[in-house]
């Protein structure tokens, strides 16, 4: 993660490209925007799952897809426990 300065876009791209971190863009101290790879962007349109896939979730995850309190800080604290042992 890192912040971004005018005029440094091609340094920001290189860096995006060689580490395959994001990067989050700031205005006024607030996150707007972040700035992927193509590799990283092209996984997340794989694995979207956008407003109407239902379905999609329902294969993916079966009786868990309905569940509304799993969430991201659940996942963590999950994966947290799991590499603590």
């Amino acid at each position: 993660m890192g912040l971004i300065k005018k005029n440094s876009i091609g340094r920001v791209l290189r860096q995006v490209s060689l580490s395959g971190k994001p990067i989050i863009v700031e205005k006024a101290g607030k996150p707007v925007a972040v700035i992927v790879s193509i590799e990283a962007y092209e996984q997340m349109q794989r694995q979207a799952i956008l407003p109407g896939d239902e379905d999609k979730l329902k294969s993916v995850f079966g009786m868990w897809s309905d569940r509304k309190d799993i969430d991201d800080n659940w996942l963590m604290e999950g994966r947290a426990r799991w590499e603590s042992l």
